[in-house]
């Protein structure tokens, strides 16, 4: 077997690491587990597959354990990677010899990654299989890294993310209109051994309807949820600033009627959109509060949607930079929300000249320089529009060469100064 090619230190101890004890979620499985992931005794997230049988004893099967950062999982699960690229920049793995029968751990031997067989690697499209599963309405919201990875949480943290989490949840449903629904959020207690909070969002109907189900309002929540963390950032500006609707939000709003379809109710396409859009304001800012600890005593939060199978699925991770990524989306937003009566706001795009000092290329929002004939000089908020790549545009060219360039672009201006600027691209 190639396997006994792979040199490998037999664990005595921290066998812990390697083991799969909770959240357990069968991918593949044929005569026995083919692809699987999971959580360790310490929270961190495991993905293990099959190699192969045992040459010398047919009911000794060998199996392949890897310790995945979240954002990998996420990456994932989505389609961004393949299990072999995980097998690719994988350092460290454990190699697992499994009872046939019982399924019992024989052995745990740790392992160099970049000593595994070639043969051994998964297809370069092994991508996560699909499998249909049924939302619910139960969430694990759970604090990782720093302190949390010894079980601790500073009670004020944990005062902070109950309070924002349940106005989270009971908002992005209770605020759906023409529903007469009574909308709950029920917590129950940290689970033993991790910083994890459990909330279930239970959701009566006021009158009487034998049709009432809540799987819809689930697949909605989650995906406000992953909306905001993961794409927010993207369409924004053009979300709170245009009367275009944005595709992916577009997609919330899909989610949202879905809802309605299944209830057999009517409901005005506007003002939906218009709640959605003020719901994901409010929903956003209740995330930057439940995160504001990420990065001081923890390195991370995550969402988990826990489905009807009572398996567990990743919604989105809060770390210490997309915190902060969200953080500004939502101060844009603000912004946007609040400008008063002083603010004239150009009716189309106009010929501006700035000097970029400032941007983010992810989240293609900064702050510019523009120096009016005057003399006066404005410090307008940007924003740039649209999805194309900006590396290597004339935007990051004056951000590094310190150039002034031409743009075209929505401002507004108060008391003669600008203060944002919508640039197209």
């Amino acid at each position: 077997m190639l396997i006994n090619e792979i040199k490998h230190d037999p664990l005595d101890s921290g066998l812990e690491f390697a083991e799969i004890v909770s959240d357990f979620d069968m991918l593949l499985h044929v005569e026995y587990p083919v692809l699987y992931v999971g959580k360790n005794i310490y929270g961190s997230r495991i993905i293990g597959s099959f190699i192969e049988e045992d040459e010398d004893d047919l009911t000794v099967l060998h199996y392949v354990h890897f310790i995945i950062k979240n954002i990998d999982y996420l990456d994932f699960v989505a389609g961004r990677i393949s299990y072999r690229d995980i097998f690719e920049v994988a350092k460290t793995a454990f190699l697992i010899k499994k009872d046939l029968a019982s399924a019992a751990t024989q052995s745990v031997s740790l392992i160099n990654a970049d000593n595994i067989p070639k043969d051994y690697f998964p297809h370069r499209k092994s991508f996560y299989p699909k499998k249909k599963k049924t939302s619910s309405l139960s969430y694990k919201i759970s604090l990782e890294g720093g302190i949390a990875d010894s079980y601790h949480a500073l009670s004020k943290d944990l005062l902070e993310i109950q309070a924002a989490c349940s106005d989270m949840l009971f908002e992005t449903i209770n605020k759906l209109p023409e529903l007469d629904l009574e909308v709950s959020i029920f917590q129950s207690a940290l689970t033993e051994g991790s910083v994890q909070m459990n909330f279930e969002v239970s959701i009566v109907p006021n009158k009487s309807d034998l049709f009432f189900h809540e799987s819809p309002f689930a697949a909605y929540q989650n995906y406000i949820i992953e909306y905001i963390i993961k794409t927010l950032h993207i369409e924004a500006v053009e979300l709170y600033s245009a009367e275009t609707i944005p595709p992916l939000f577009q997609s919330l709003v899909d989610k949202a009627k879905q809802v309605y379809t299944d209830l057999g109710i009517a409901v005005d396409n506007e003002n939906l959109q218009q709640t959605i859009k003020d719901c994901v304001h409010n929903t956003a800012s209740n995330i930057v509060r439940a995160s504001s600890s990420i990065g001081i005593s923890y390195d991370s939060l995550s969402f988990t949607s826990i489905t009807s199978q009572n398996s567990t699925e990743l919604i989105a991770e809060v770390t210490d930079s997309s915190k902060a990524e969200l953080a500004q989306t939502v101060s844009i937003i603000d912004d946007m929300l609040t400008e008063d009566d002083d603010s004239i706001t150009d009716d189309e795009p106009k010929d501006y000249k700035v000097y970029i000092y400032n941007l983010n290329t992810k989240t293609r929002n900064g702050t510019g320089i523009i120096v009016a004939e005057n003399g006066d000089v404005s410090e307008p908020r940007i924003s740039i529009t649209g999805s194309e790549a900006l590396e290597e545009t004339k935007f990051t060219e004056s951000l590094y060469t310190h150039r002034i360039i031409d743009v075209k672009a929505i401002g507004t201006t108060k008391n003669g100064r600008i203060k944002r600027l919508v640039i197209e691209f």
